[in-house]
Parts: structure tokens; C-alpha cells; sequence
């Protein structure tokens, strides 16, 4: 079956592609903290409640494109947490919060009910800026695909 310029797939096909096109994985801040590799979890106190002395150990891959909604507020975005991953040569990236804006102005300012970019319109943001090619699938507008689409 058709849906949009694809084709449905299955679960399993997609997740057996995940990893195969890209090593790098966009994930918002809040998301990124259940990675084992997230520096309040690897490293020992007072960075984390980890055990290691650095982040030379932590795994590598996948490479992280993290954002955070808004950077000025407190929780993970706050000055203190963005410190402690930026700061520990974790295997982690911030998206630029002007590059997210600019996203946000150019295709969503006469959205109803939009506050901020979707995780997955972030990281169509990040490839644009970092790939010499991005192929898209599985976004659309919601009623080409009547059930879980892949």
C-alpha cells in the first residue's frame, strides 16, 4: 500500500533500518536522560549518580543531537545541567535554539495551538543544516494513514 510518496512498512522493517542510514539520534533533552550515556548517569558524584571518573568510557555511538524546548528554563535546560553534558566531552550536541526559531518561523507561524517544534521536525531542522542530502518518510498530514505508520 501506498501512503504519501512511500510505502507502509512493517514494524520490524523499520526498525531494522534504524542505525543503517545515520549514526546521530535528535532527541529532546527530557529524552536524552534515560540514555545510559547521559552524564548525570555515568559519571560519579558531584557530576551524577554514576561511577565513572569521565566520559572517555561512556559509548559513542549513537552520536546525540539533543534540544532543549526552551533553554532558559529550569530542569534539565537549566544552566547547571546543560554545564554538566556540555561540559563532561559526552558524545552529545545541543541544537541551536536560533536554528529551532528560524524552523519554527518558517513553517509553522500561522499554526493554531504551536508552541514549539516536534522532535521529529527538529531533526529534519539538524539534517538540513548538516547533511548533503535528507530524505524524509513517514511524515504527512495526518490522513493518509489511517493506522500506525512507520
Amino acid at each position: 500500500q501506498k501512503a504519501l510518496h512511500g510505502h507502509r512498512r512493517s514494524r520490524e522493517e523499520w526498525r531494522a533500518d534504524l542505525g543503517r542510514r545515520t549514526d546521530w539520534r535528535v532527541m529532546n533533552v527530557d529524552t536524552y536522560h534515560i540514555l545510559p550515556q547521559y552524564p548525570k548517569k555515568w559519571l560519579r558524584p558531584p557530576f551524577g549518580r554514576g561511577v565513572h571518573a569521565d566520559m572517555t568510557s561512556a559509548p559513542a555511538v549513537p552520536r546525540v543531537a539533543f534540544y532543549c524546548q526552551n533553554p532558559r528554563i529550569t530542569g534539565r535546560c537549566d544552566k547547571w545541567s546543560l554545564r554538566t553534558i556540555l561540559g563532561s566531552n559526552a558524545s552529545a550536541f545541543m541544537l541551536n535554539p536560533l536554528l529551532l526559531g528560524r524552523y519554527n518561523k518558517a513553517f509553522f507561524s500561522r499554526a493554531a495551538h504551536h508552541s514549539a517544534l516536534t522532535t521529529g521536525m527538529a531533526a529534519i531542522a539538524f539534517a538540513r543544516e548538516v547533511c548533503n542530502e535528507t530524505h524524509i518518510y513517514g511524515f504527512g498530514d495526518g490522513t493518509s494513514c489511517t493506522e500506525t505508520c512507520y
